[in-house]
């Protein structure tokens, strides 16, 4: 496995950290409040933001017949050890964390447009450009 971390060590600038008081998961919280009032929806995997993404970007694959809850119990330390012995299925049957109900297209360009500069705002404040 290569360490880019080491690689690019020569080209941070110091303790520079991303502005702004919202990680990605809580403006995509903020985001489906906004919207359509769904942020316990929110569960990581075929929840109601991803489906919605991909309602946005690729809505073939999207079975909205199949909108299930999976599970939607506290991600504390139990159910990802769970999961590493047993696979998703021991805590999601289906698959499923979180719940897809309420997905939208519209929702879903909301989400990317919630966190498309989030990247380039992380790289350009911890990297100085190549010279």
């Amino acid at each position: 496995m290569i360490n880019i971390g080491s690689k690019l060590a020569d080209r941070r600038p110091g303790r520079h950290r991303v502005r702004g008081s919202d990680s990605g998961p809580r403006r995509l919280a903020r985001c489906a409040r906004l919207v359509a009032g769904l942020a316990d929806h929110l569960g990581g995997h075929a929840d109601v933001a991803e489906r919605s993404i991909m309602l946005a970007i690729r809505p073939d694959p999207v079975r909205g017949d199949r909108a299930t809850a999976g599970f939607t119990g506290v991600m504390d330390d139990e159910p990802p050890a769970r999961a590493l012995t047993g696979g998703i299925k021991a805590i999601a049957p289906g698959g499923v964390l979180g719940d897809p109900r309420g997905m939208s297209s519209h929702l879903g360009f909301s989400h990317l447009s919630a966190v498309a500069g989030l990247p380039a705002a992380y790289a350009t404040a911890r990297y100085r450009p190549l010279a």
